[in-house]
């Protein structure tokens, strides 16, 4: 053989058929020309005596050795060398074409492991099994991938094999898969696996087990103590018996609990050859025993503590171990503040506690749900939105995976029990059902502790030394010309004596609405920062001077006196204005000395005279009318009862309307807003203002075309417009021009930077000018204070403009007041843009309708006030309804449980156990058809009542008449 074809020597049978084909009459011509790289290949098919093929060439040209000859057919083998590979392969060319095609296009090689193909073979189409793998070979004259080496193995028989094992155990084991605990067939020292039942399968997870050994498939367990188990049952044939014993399974984050036995397998020769492995998984039920152990330990605990901290302290222990978690905790929730204050916390070996106070805003918006009452379960801090931002500071208190459940009262957040782990976990029902239990039980076990703790001081105190330090506090609050506040750690301020207002000019809203620290100065803040941090940590009181701007952009020196609340979470601040006396001595010894007396006052009273004064005028009208009332009835008078009963029920309206008024001031007023079209509101009213105004005054319309909607409750406007024309009216005693005017306004971010709480954006603005006495600056400034008025006593409450101002404020918008003393006054009233645009509503006062009785439906009425609840039984039962009653949440949901007969459920929504949202929540469950008629007597409740109401739910608020009771009543039963 010539050197240059040296590579095609030896080879066998296959060797020689290859010298011998007629190369030239293909693709590859003949050998002398064949590139180097097929050369290589070509001496390695030749000398390996592992099966290889070689694909080469752009029609994959087909050449094998005398080891992968054995396979073929006598057909394929006398016919397919040199042939095109989708030629000599055409059934399976459809499986392996496009695994060659994508080798050949410059793509990685490939291995297929017992790939199943359909091959014909004398004539008959058989199933076989093949592992192999498809190498690229570069070839530098072909300028990328010249063609495909080929390894292969065929498989069929230990595939085959393997299947007919499986089939014989199955039948074999066939009892073993009907039983309820796990099984499994380990053989051989190495323990591989021959057959596992269902039960097995599900235990285990997804692993690939019959063939493989245990240790290969369970390295997890590697120091956990059975595959040395294992090992020993083998060698000895003792069988090993364990009883609840823990496991912990890779991927995991809490320990299963197995009953587990092994025992040795024996052969004919009484030889072990295997172990028969069996168990149960008790994890269910031992971590319900062990989570009702720790239930019946913390109420044993329970009875033996003294303080609140205590009992927080000890639920916290009892689940943290329980849970197995790093850190447990019971906490009290400042919902204003943000803030969870943590008296003590339970930590496993290592944690570190939590700080006292933590701002939970800091760790991102979670604060946001658990205040809407959701249960916080977060698997991994980096992966939740709501916290990823911010996880270095959650892994900074070693915690990686948290869960949160909230305690609501009344619809507010007031406490949380956290569980926090420093590694990833997550959080099944089950125990999140299990934190919710603790958490109910702690809360009232707490709250219980301080009620009891709170009666005995309250107790122990004397009545006259109570009344006595009241009014100490409220004489000292109210008098004091020094700076009296109650504020947090972080600037905000709670609360402020009226001496702010008259020292520093700002009225009490704009105070309350921004920062302490928006008034310092620049110079001063550092050292305010550091003191107030010092004082938090030290739980000692400080002093400190600083300059804080007034008004009038002029600076003042205070000197503060600070002391810690408490609560942990608050300060009491007492602060004199020693601007004009700071350079004397003396002076400066005597304002110490004031100071030192100011830090006697404990706390600080709310401003009530305004109130007190006409409450107390309308509580004697009903008071005094009822009184006399029921003596005429007691002498047998009845003509004139009439008449002293219409005086009690005019100065109760007069009550609810004040109420209305605070709320609307508060911005706690229910409203209903809709899409409004001032300019028509307007207009309709325009008849009303003239005869409100007389004929004295012009009244003027001014309106701007294509103007916008606006979004507002449109009979709130209409009382805002109203109160404004009044007041208009009022200051034009001998007449004038009235003028009302509307207009588009666009507002930017210059102008509203000088606005608390103002967005830039669209507004409609509505403008009630007159042409009267005019407002002086400071008349102004206080114009929109509650009870403030100019008018003489007896003739206005004060409440007019506050009310119009907490409506705008509440619709999200604002007003403003321009004036000059003899030239007038305009209040500008500017409310948000409706961006739907829809169309307007323009509301029509309701015609009065008279009260229609029932005709025996059934009403179940829940409430917790026996007054209140008598008086409603007795009206509905008056107008034909048959009437149940009940007294609490759980009473009447049992009624509504048990009686299939109810046509409406009349309830209070501030219950003492279950509220009222909760009861109709649960018997909609079961009657979704049912009606539902909520009272309240709270403004929060009333004034977000669309967040709950659902279609067959309506909403009154006390104080009510018993005619629009009766009305809405048979409204709700007839819809």
């Amino acid at each position: 053989m010539p050197g240059s074809l040296g590579f095609l020597a030896g080879g066998g049978e296959m060797g020689a058929r290859i010298r011998a084909h007629a190369w030239s009459d293909t693709p590859l011509g003949p050998p002398e020309g064949w590139s180097q790289a097929l050369r290589i290949v070509v001496r390695f098919l030749l000398d390996t005596r592992h099966p290889t093929n070689i694909l080469w060439g752009e029609q994959a040209i087909w050449l094998y050795n005398d080891a992968y000859r054995v396979s073929l057919d006598g057909d394929r083998h006398a016919n397919g060398l040199g042939s095109p590979a989708h030629d000599v392969w055409g059934e399976i060319w459809p499986l392996i074409g496009p695994q060659i095609d994508q080798v050949m296009a410059g793509g990685e090689g490939t291995f297929h492991e017992d790939q199943a193909m359909h091959v014909t073979k004398d004539g008959r189409l058989r199933e076989e099994y093949w592992t192999y793998s498809l190498s690229p070979v570069d070839d530098e004259e072909a300028d990328g991938v010249g063609g495909i080496l080929v390894i292969c193995t065929e498989t069929t028989e230990q595939v085959l094999g393997a299947r007919r094992l499986i089939e014989q155990n199955e039948k074999r084991y066939a009892l073993f898969q009907r039983l309820p605990g796990f099984v499994g067939i380990l053989r051989g020292p190495d323990h591989v696996y021959e057959y596992v039942n269902d039960s097995y399968r599900a235990f285990a997870g997804s692993r690939d087990l019959i063939g493989h050994p245990v240790r290969e498939q369970f390295p997890e367990l590697h120091g956990q103590g059975f595959f040395e188990l294992l090992d020993g049952v083998y060698a000895t044939g003792e069988p090993i018996v364990l009883h609840s014993s823990p496991i912990r399974l890779a991927g995991e984050d809490h320990d299963r609990y197995i009953d587990l036995r092994y025992d040795p397998i024996y052969d004919d020769s009484g030889a072990i050859t295997g172990i028969f492995v069996g168990g149960y998984d008790l994890t269910d039920r031992v971590r319900a025993e062990a989570r009702r152990e720790a239930l019946a330990d913390f109420s044993e605990r329970v009875r033996h503590l003294a303080t609140a901290p205590d009992i927080a302290f000890a639920a916290s222990e009892l689940i943290g171990r329980t849970l197995g978690v790093s850190r447990a905790g019971y906490g009290t929730i400042d919902a204003v503040a943000e803030t969870l204050c943590v008296e003590r916390d339970w930590n496993a070996p290592g944690i570190a506690p939590l700080p006292p106070i933590v701002q939970l805003r800091d760790y991102g918006s979670f604060i946001d749900d658990l205040k809407r009452g959701a249960e916080i379960t977060i698997p991994d801090v980096r992966l939740d939105v709501r916290t990823a931002a911010l996880a270095p500071a959650f892994e900074a208190q070693s915690v990686r995976a948290f869960a949160n459940v909230p305690v609501i009262e009344h619809g507010t957040l007031v406490a949380v029990l956290y569980l926090n782990h420093v590694t990833v976990r997550h959080w099944p029902d089950d125990d999140i059902a299990f934190i919710r239990e603790f958490a109910e039980r702690t809360r009232t076990a707490v709250e219980r502790n301080r009620s009891e703790e709170a009666l005995r001081a309250l107790t122990a105190s004397l009545e006259q030394q109570v009344e006595e330090r009241t009014r100490e506090r409220d004489r000292l609050w109210e008098t004091s010309e020094d700076l009296l506040v109650t504020a947090g750690y972080h600037g905000e301020l709670f609360r402020v004596s009226p001496s702010w207002t008259r020292n520093l000019g700002y009225d009490e809203q704009t105070l309350l609405a921004g920062s302490y620290m928006d008034f310092v100065h620049p110079d001063d803040a550092a050292n305010v920062v550091a003191r107030m941090t010092e004082m938090l940590e030290s739980g000692q009181p400080t002093r400190f001077q600083n300059r804080v701007m007034a008004s009038d952009g002029k600076w003042r020196t205070i000197a503060w006196s600070l002391a810690p609340d408490p609560d942990g979470r608050r300060l009491n601040a007492v602060g004199r204005d020693i601007t004009g006396e700071i350079e004397s001595d003396e002076t400066r010894a005597i304002l110490e000395e004031q100071l030192r007396q100011s830090q006697k006052m404990e706390a600080v009273g709310q401003l009530t005279g305004g109130i007190a004064h006409d409450f107390n005028n309308m509580i004697q009208g009903i008071t005094g009318s009822l009184q006399i009332a029921t003596r005429r009835l007691a002498q047998g008078r009845t003509d004139e009862i009439d008449s002293f009963m219409a005086r009690a029920i005019t100065s109760a309206g007069r009550a609810a309307a004040l109420t209305h008024r605070l709320l609307a001031f508060s911005r706690r007023q229910p409203l209903d807003p809709r899409s409004v079209d001032a300019n028509a509101l307007v207009v309709s009213l325009a008849d009303m203002f003239r005869r409100t105004i007389g004929e004295r005054i012009i009244l003027q319309l001014v309106q701007a075309p294509g103007l916008w909607k606006t979004l507002c409750d449109p009979n709130q406007l209409e009382s805002a417009l109203l109160n404004l024309v009044i007041n208009a009216r009022d200051a034009m005693p001998n007449g004038g021009t009235l003028t009302i005017e509307t207009r588009n306004a666009e507002l930017d971010k210059d102008y509203v930077r000088r606005l608390a709480d103002v967005r830039p954006g669209q507004y409609v603005c509505v403008s009630v000018c007159d042409t009267g006495t005019g407002m002086s600056p400071e008349t102004i400034s206080r114009a929109f204070d509650p009870f403030f008025t100019t008018k003489a006593i007896g003739q206005g409450t004060g409440l007019g403009l506050s009310m119009t101002y907490g409506f705008a404020r509440q619709s999200e918008g604002f007003a403003r007041i321009y004036s000059k003393l003899g030239e007038g006054t305009s209040v500008n009233l500017y409310l948000p843009r409706d961006v739907n645009e829809a169309e307007a509503d323009i509301v029509q006062p309701e015609p009065v309708r008279a009260p229609v009785a029932g005709q025996g439906q059934v009403i179940l009425v829940i409430e917790d006030d026996t007054i209140v609840r008598g008086l409603v039984v007795d009206v509905l039962t008056e107008f034909g309804y048959r009437v149940m009653q009940a007294p609490n949440g759980q009473s009447g949901l049992a009624l509504l449980q048990s009686d299939p007969a109810i046509d409406l459920l009349l309830t209070d929504i501030g219950l003492p156990d279950l509220n009222g949202q909760q009861v109709a929540e649960t018997a909609r469950a079961q009657r979704p058809d049912l009606k539902v008629l909520f009272m309240t007597g709270y403004a929060e409740t009333a004034a977000n009542a669309a967040g709950f109401l659902q279609p067959g739910m309506a909403l009154m608020t006390k104080p009510f008449r018993v005619e629009d009771l009766t009305i809405r009543v048979r409204s709700m039963i007839d819809a």
